[in-house]
């Protein structure tokens, strides 16, 4: 809607200011051509061509759709012949999509018009993924499509008949970058039943599955294996994680062979990235879920971060592992503690569904909320509060639900929560849940303005908690609040 209204703008404009020149430009698939239909649609006197790759050796082929007519043989007869149907008392749209393929009569005649006849009240609009240098040259402006917001993808999920919940959407938009074209896509694609999945793992679209395998194909073996060690390895993974992985000694020529190719491209001299998130989904689709979990496996062994060594040992290990998942929630207790809330959450869960006893299963999901909480994420830990309401009650269950109350403004139901966490508490048997619980009333007293009760319950969330958990500190750094107020 912004670009739209940015470009009939610049129409209106050239009653004034004469002949303007506007290049849109975008990835394949972010909207340029419903963008410039939309234009269109909103303006009667519209010229409109779409140069094609396999007309661009056709002597004024997109001239010709521009007219409607023959064109004729000689440059200035041509581009004089379109000056002529140009000359309209109200403003005309001259639009060319695709414009990277326009044959060389065509876009002379265009760049005759604009530099001879600037008077015309006509706004040229010149769409393209790469712009080629005669378009920059005579483009006074880009118009930059990025892909869509949260917003936009939900507005595209609810035209196609999907309502999403927010934390999806969220997801959605950032697997996808937001480009309609993939939106629309998956939305097309996937069930029903993993939309409704705050955590589903999203797959890659089929055009981009069918474009990574042909980039594949076209790589040399050890340039395949390069590039499927990258997409395993992720982002944080280096060239020489990357080159024992696959097990390349020289790894230059195969980086070479996967760059050309348009898979990995080179963050720096020597450390290769991806060429998008979602090539990267592809490779692994298509490598299958044995061979990924086997690389994953491997590459525990290769890398030294602690979480990053975690990280593949989940992704291994389908079912569950009670030695592994104490491991992971071992260090998600770290992470908590040393305020790393995002990576926390992520592991709490990773512990969760690696653990097969019901109470530890219980617990470590409803810690894994409390960090996203913590993380800030209000929208993804709200997406899982029906997951924790249907666990068993216990202090910790009530505690996390009165956190995300009171942070959503629900005083009420964080009043309830609260009173029946320390009702059922044992401080004697659990002190850190029930410093925890205290914690979350000197919050609560916090946005109520208490000041008195915001003392009572820090004090006693400090004589319960470790002086150096989360609690402890979280309550030390509130109390003078409580004393100012």
């Amino acid at each position: 809607d912004l670009e739209l209204s940015e470009l009939a703008e610049r129409l209106q404009g050239t009653v004034s200011d004469g002949v303007r020149v506007v290049a849109v430009v975008g990835d394949p698939g972010t909207g340029k051509t419903a963008l410039l239909r939309a234009l269109a649609d909103q303006h009667g006197s519209t010229m409109w061509a779409r140069a094609t790759v396999w007309e661009s050796e056709l002597p004024g082929g997109v001239l010709a759709q521009l007219l409607q007519d023959e064109v004729p043989d000689d440059p200035v007869d041509a581009a004089a012949h379109l000056v002529d149907r140009l000359r309209h008392p109200e403003p005309t749209l001259l639009i060319v999509d695709d414009a990277q393929h326009t044959d060389t009569e065509s876009f002379q005649a265009i760049s005759t018009l604009v530099r001879h006849q600037r008077e015309l009240s006509v706004l040229v609009v010149l769409a393209a993924a790469v712009p080629p240098s005669w378009v920059l040259d005579i483009a006074a402006e880009t118009l930059a499509l990025a892909g869509l917001s949260e917003r936009g993808v939900a507005a595209l999920a609810a035209a196609r008949g999907r309502t999403l919940h927010p934390s999806v959407v969220g997801a959605l938009t950032q697997h996808t970058a937001g480009s309609p074209r993939d939106v629309l896509a998956l939305l097309d694609e996937v069930p029903d039943s993993v939309w409704s999945q705050p955590d589903a793992v999203l797959p890659a679209p089929p055009h981009i599955r069918a474009r990574t395998r042909e980039r594949l194909a076209q790589c040399t073996p050890g340039g395949r294996a390069l590039v499927e060690a990258v997409a395993v390895l992720g982002d944080a993974g280096t060239l020489a994680d990357a080159s024992a992985l696959s097990g390349l000694r020289d790894p230059l020529p195969e980086l070479d062979s996967a760059t050309a190719a348009g898979l990995l491209i080179a963050a720096t001299p020597f450390e290769p990235r991806m060429r998008d998130p979602l090539t990267r989904v592809a490779v692994i689709d298509l490598m299958g879920v044995q061979a990924t979990a086997h690389a994953h496996r491997r590459a525990a062994d290769i890398v030294t971060d602690p979480v990053e060594r975690l990280g593949h040992l989940v992704a291994a290990t389908p079912t569950p592992d009670s030695t592994l998942a104490d491991e992971v929630a071992r260090l998600a207790h770290d992470r908590g503690t040393e305020g790393a809330w995002a990576q926390a959450a992520t592991l709490f869960r990773d512990a969760a569904r690696l653990t097969d006893d019901p109470i530890k299963h219980d617990e470590r999901l409803t810690r894994s909320v409390d960090a996203l909480i913590a993380a800030g994420d209000c929208v993804a830990a709200a997406a899982k509060v029906p997951a924790v309401e249907s666990l068993r009650e216990t202090p910790l269950r009530n505690a996390v639900l009165a956190y995300l109350a009171i942070l959503r403004g629900r005083a009420t139901e964080a009043e309830v929560r609260l009173g029946r966490a320390w009702d059922i508490v044992n401080p004697e048997r659990d002190p850190d849940i029930a410093a925890l619980v205290a914690q979350r009333y000197v919050l609560h007293s916090l946005i109520r303005g208490h000041g008195d009760e915001l003392i009572t319950w820090a004090d006693r969330a400090l004589s319960l908690a470790d002086n150096a958990s989360p609690a402890g500190i979280e309550s030390a750094a509130i109390r003078g609040l409580g004393l100012l107020a």
